[in-house]
Order: C-alpha cells, then structure tokens, then sequence
C-alpha cells in the first residue's frame, strides 16, 4: 500500500492509496475509486475529493453557510435544530 494523495478541508482528512493489485482507494472503508493503470485515474480522484469536501464541511463552511462566525456555529445549529424541530 502506498500514500498517494491526502484530501483535507483544514480540519480533518482522508488518504488516498494505491494498494498491491493497483487498486486506488480511500482510507475511509477502503472506498474504491479506481485503478492505477487507468488512464482518468486523476480525474477520477480529483472527483471523489471533491465529493469528499462537499460532505466534510469545515467550521469555516457551516460558518458561511450559516452566515455566523465561526465561533457561534454551534449555537447557530442548536438554533437552526430548534427551528426544525418547532
């Protein structure tokens, strides 16, 4: 197995490796993305970072989306729970 890309957001990440038989994959449940020897495999990579990002938000991104600093984000979703939740 080898490291061949870690994907972050600033808070956390995930690390992307080619394993033995050439499989890429995430560390995350050995999620297959694709192989080596495929010629897209980038892009292919580049798509599942992407993907990635989109569903680990950063305190920076819930901030954004909140429109709060980003020191209020979790008041602003306990607040946003509550609002549901009436």
């Amino acid at each position: 197995m080898k490291l061949i890309r870690t994907v972050s957001n600033g808070e956390t990440s995930v690390d992307i490796y080619v394993m033995a038989n050439g499989d890429v994959v995430s560390e995350e449940n050995n999620y297959f993305i694709g192989s080596i020897n495929d010629p897209e495999i980038e892009d292919k990579i580049d798509h599942y970072a992407e993907e990635w990002r989109e569903v680990n938000w950063n305190q920076s991104d819930w901030a954004d989306y909140y429109g709060c600093d980003v020191d209020d984000v979790e008041d602003c979703m306990d607040d946003d729970m509550r609002d549901y939740d009436d």
